[in-house]
């Protein structure tokens, strides 16, 4: 079975850097056969050898072949931080490997971010310290809701349920407008 290149993606730095990591992991015949080595590719001494990463499928930005042991000798491995904005919701990135003797393979992720909407729904929370509990019964239970949906939002995404992710996010969005998330140095 061919290399099958498997990548785990993160955010930093509110949502300006994606840190990405190789989870490939070692070939075994059994339990991993798309993984590193023999007769796979081993790393970067292989001719040829070249990685990269495409981010909504804009273009492909070149992966240092520093990152690549030869042979990669790792179950996972760091293959860097790279500056890129992004908004809320849904994103796909390509993973691709490519030597003369192997070809080119890929892999795809997707990742979901909500870092300006956590900002909104974390700066509503910490207006409810100013509540009076007695007489603004509707604004807390109206923050509430935005709570409850924030939570909602995370499950989704982390279910993998995309179409509910976006739709929460959307809802999410309308009592956050996006003027009000700007600057406030959420992660």
């Amino acid at each position: 079975m061919p290399l099958t290149p498997k990548l785990k993606a993160c955010v930093a730095d509110k949502c300006t850097k994606l840190i990405l990591t190789d989870t490939t992991g070692l070939y075994n015949v059994t339990t991993n056969p798309g993984g590193w080595g023999a007769p796979n590719p081993t790393g970067s001494g292989d001719v040829g050898f070249k990685g990269s990463y495409s981010l909504d499928g804009a273009a492909d930005v070149g992966i240092s072949s520093s990152y690549f042991a030869n042979p990669v000798v790792a179950a996972e491995f760091s293959l860097g931080e790279y500056a890129h904005t992004l908004a809320d919701g849904w994103h796909t990135i390509t993973y691709t490997i490519e030597t003369a003797a192997h070809g080119q393979v890929t892999g795809t992720t997707k990742i979901f971010t909500y870092c300006n909407i956590k900002c909104c729904v974390f700066s509503k929370m910490l207006e409810m310290k100013s509540l009076d509990l007695c007489k603004e019964t509707e604004k807390l239970a109206s923050y509430m809701h935005l709570w409850t949906l924030y939570k909602s939002l995370i499950y989704a995404a982390n279910g993998c349920d995309a179409d509910q992710a976006t739709d929460i996010l959307s809802r999410l969005n309308k009592l956050c407008p996006a003027a009000t998330t700007g600057g406030c140095g959420c992660s």
